[in-house]
C-alpha cells in the first residue's frame, strides 16, 4: 500500500506512518512469528526513511507499549503459554529449565508489560 501512494506522497512531501512494536527491535522467546513480522515493519520504515530523505518525506513507527496492561490480553497469553508448557514432554520442560523457568519466563515478561511506555521515532528533512 505505501508504495502505490509513494508518488503522491513524495510529489506532496507528506508522511509516512507505519505501526510497530518494541518486539520489533528485541527478541522475545515464544513470540518468534510476532517478532519476525515487527522486525520486517522497523526494516521497512528505516530503509524507507533513508530513501524518502531527499524527497523531504518523513517516515515515522509509532510503537504502542502499555496496551497490554490496559486489557486482559496477557492473561490469555500466560494461560496459553502455561497450557503449552503442561503439554510438553518431562524430558523438554527438563531441557528449557523446569518449571523454575516457565515461572521465570512469565515473571519478566510482565515485568516488561508494566515498563512498556508509547515510543515514537521519526525523521523529518527540513
Amino acid at each position: 500500500m505505501t508504495n502505490a501512494f509513494l508518488p503522491l506522497i513524495r510529489q506532496h512531501q507528506g508522511r509516512v506512518v507505519n505501526v510497530g512494536s518494541l518486539l520489533g527491535r528485541l527478541s522475545a522467546m515464544y513470540s518468534s512469528g510476532y517478532c519476525i513480522s515487527k522486525f520486517g515493519v522497523e526494516a521497512f520504515s528505516d530503509i524507507l526513511r533513508l530513501e524518502m530523505t531527499r524527497f523531504n518525506v518523513g517516515v515515522s513507527i509509532i510503537e504502542p507499549g502499555n496496551f497490554m496492561s490496559a486489557t486482559a490480553i496477557m492473561n490469555d497469553a500466560y494461560q496459553s503459554c502455561r497450557h503449552l508448557w503442561n503439554q510438553l514432554d518431562e524430558s523438554l520442560r527438563k531441557d528449557y529449565g523446569g518449571e523454575e523457568a516457565i515461572d521465570t519466563l512469565i515473571g519478566v515478561t510482565e515485568l516488561v508489560v508494566k515498563k512498556l511506555s508509547v515510543s515514537v521515532y521519526t525523521s523529518r528533512v527540513k
